[in-house]
């Protein structure tokens, strides 16, 4: 992505000028960077967890000061009492003792670089709940809990703490809070309560004291620094700074082209349409602007975002093998997404803002696509219908890939990276350029890291972009075998950490996915050959065409129109461009025929039926119209 906007931005740029430019942007990097390092602000010591408890020895009681584990014991027995607790469960939080905190502080991914004893260090205070608090450890998978049903503690709700260590250079601010906190040093604490928001002003007699905030009912906390006189103006200034940062590096690279304002448009319209989703309320996620994402419980999303956590955790100590492990010798869930979500914490902390910055670009991959195979203006027209919904049955629905990627599912970005390895495939033929071949199979090898449904596709395009260059430039497979030879790794990881060979992912076979075995054609056809068109085999056939043909509320019949369409155009194909694109849509509607094809499934196939169709469209009723396009001539 950063590639493709650099490649627009210095689209009227010198050489030359380029690289003076990207000397002031570095520049200007740094002097941000020291400017954070030489102004006084805070640097406030914080600890966080998640407190529950089912039993007397654990952790949080080992390691607290004994009043503060002890009043926070008290408001939540009071508020789950022991006889009432779920148990039998296998969602129910107290349903074992591997399920609580093993420590007092939880990590923080906000302080994965800083070394603190504690959670983090932070320079300003104010939250109202967990997730405004960013407590990330919520998203750890022993705090997989249910819904209510389940478990009486549910995840959107978890009681939980914080706590800060009072420095000299905070004396003269304020602490304000709503709610309990607790105030003092090593075993003496004092417990203040405030009904409505007050504030204590930080004397020298508190330097070196500890403040807790209890925030173990719903909504009972709500805490914020109110800084004095010499710390507010660093803090205006730091944020001044890095304003003038970004415009400043913004003004350096960005050349004032038509390319890189379509650039910024779409992708800035990508971004707003995010914002518009979670601010309607349309996806019933917690906003990953302002908040702490976390993600539901029982849910894949979780399960991803838990073991990178623990990944991060395992390569900040050095342990790089119980990194490359991804929390399991054998990969059932997908591969990718984990290590996707362990780097995200390393760069953005507690966020997911990688995954939010790179989605946002997803409406100009897929309108370079379009453009590059038929004409601009048709690739504006699906990215404006992409936005409203127009054939999301087609999987021309911005929101249905916004939904997955707020769960925290790999199909959205994974989709993205396959329609830009297309792009760079078709490029690379037209303009026989070895990097692009090298960056085709590398996006061709990462989505299929993302999300394994995508091989048999994969597979189909980097082969007929080889056999096609086999012929025109041998040279080029060398970078394309190289990259997608990453895919590889896959099986690699399974063989070395689980001693047994599973090419992608255990699940692959698994009923759950595999809900239309070969087999079960061959009984469906016999039975009907026979006769017998009402025995079961028939029945799961007809109710699996059903799913495929009808995805996303759609018509079976413009489906299975769209599905003839597809194929008459791939067979009667006169360009390589249109050849590929067909293929490789077959190739992904192929495996719709055996494994899941609702929802989430087939955004990706549907979406490349359309633009193949598009694509075969140009070249037939078109031909003789001016194109931009090299491969579609």
């Amino acid at each position: 992505m950063v590639g493709e906007i650099i490649s627009e931005c210095w689209a009227t740029s010198s050489g030359i000028r380029s690289i003076w430019n990207w000397a002031a942007a570095f520049a200007v990097l740094s002097v941000v960077t020291i400017g954070a390092q030489l102004l006084p602000l805070p640097r406030i010591q914080e600890g966080h967890n998640i407190f529950v408890r089912i039993s007397d020895g654990e952790a949080l009681q080992r390691e607290l000061p004994a009043p503060v584990f002890k009043r926070m014991a008290e408001l939540f027995d009071a508020r789950y009492p022991p006889a009432k607790r779920c148990k039998d469960s296998d969602f129910c939080w107290a349903r074992s003792k591997s399920g609580m905190p093993d420590r007092a502080f939880a990590f923080s991914a906000d302080g994965a670089w800083s070394h603190t004893p504690w959670s983090r260090v932070v320079s300003g205070i104010a939250f109202d709940d967990f997730r405004t608090l960013r407590l990330g450890d919520i998203n750890l998978l022993r705090y997989n809990w249910g819904d209510g049903d389940d478990s009486d503690v549910t995840r959107p709700d978890a009681p939980y703490f914080a706590a800060w260590r009072i420095s000299g250079d905070l004396v003269g601010s304020r602490i304000c809070w709503r709610g309990e906190t607790m105030w003092g040093r090593d075993q003496s604490f004092a417990s203040f309560t405030n009904a409505e928001r007050g504030c204590r002003e930080i004397s020298p007699e508190d330097v070196g004291a500890t403040v807790f905030g209890l925030g173990i009912a719903k909504n009972s906390l709500a805490v914020d620094l109110e800084k004095n006189a010499r710390l507010q103006w660093a803090s205006n200034a730091w944020l001044a700074l890095r304003i003038s940062g970004v415009l400043a590096i913004a003004l350096l690279l960005a050349a004032p082209t038509a390319q890189t304002l379509l650039v910024a448009v779409l992708a800035g319209a990508g971004f707003l349409a995010l914002v518009f989703y979670r601010r309607a309320g349309i996806v019933d996620v917690h906003d990953i602007l302002t908040r702490l994402p976390v993600f539901y419980g029982r849910d894949d999303g979780l399960t991803y975002e838990g073991h990178g956590r623990v990944m991060l955790q395992h390569a900040l100590h050095g342990n790089w093998a119980g990194f490359l492990r991804g929390g399991e010798d054998v990969y059932y869930y997908q591969p990718g997404i984990r290590y996707f979500r362990s780097l995200e914490k390393a760069i953005f902390g507690e966020t997911a803002y990688f995954y939010l910055l790179a989605f946002s670009f997803f409406p100009v991959v897929l309108y370079r696509l379009v453009r590059y195979v038929s004409a601009p203006w048709l690739g504006m027209f699906l990215a404006v219908f992409l936005f409203f919904g127009i054939g999301a049955s087609f999987g021309l629905d911005f929101y249905a890939y916004t939904y997955w990627m707020l769960r925290g599912f790999a199909e959205p970005l994974a989709y993205m990276l396959f329609l830009l390895a297309i792009f760079y495939g078709l490029q690379a033929v037209d303009r026989l350029s070895m990097p692009d071949a090298a960056l085709c199979g590398l996006l061709v090898a990462t989505a299929i890291f993302l999300r394994t449904n995508l091989a048999i596709a994969g597979v189909v395009l980097l082969a007929m972009l080889a056999f096609h260059l086999l012929f025109r430039a041998p040279r080029m497979l060398v970078p394309l075998a190289s990259t997608s030879a990453l895919t590889l790794l896959i099986p690699l990881h399974n063989i070395y950490f689980g001693k047994r060979l599973v090419l992608l992912t255990s699940v692959v076979d698994n009923k759950l996915t595999l809900v239309m075995p070969p087999w079960v054609y061959a009984r469906a056809l016999a039975d009907i050959v026979t006769g017998n068109a009402g025995s079961p085999s028939v029945d799961q056939m007809l109710a699996h065409l059903n799913l495929w043909l009808g995805t996303e509320r759609g018509s079976v019949p413009v489906h299975a129109a769209a599905l003839a369409a597809l194929l008459w155009a791939t067979i009667s194909a006169k360009t390589f461009t249109v050849r590929l694109l067909g293929t490789v849509s077959c190739a992904l509607q192929f495996t719709l025929m055996f494994w899941r094809p609702e929802s989430r499934f087939g955004l990706l196939a549907w979406l490349m039926t359309v633009i193949t169709i598009l694509a075969f469209a140009w070249q037939k009723f078109a031909r003789n119209a001016p194109s931009s396009a090299p491969a579609a001539a």
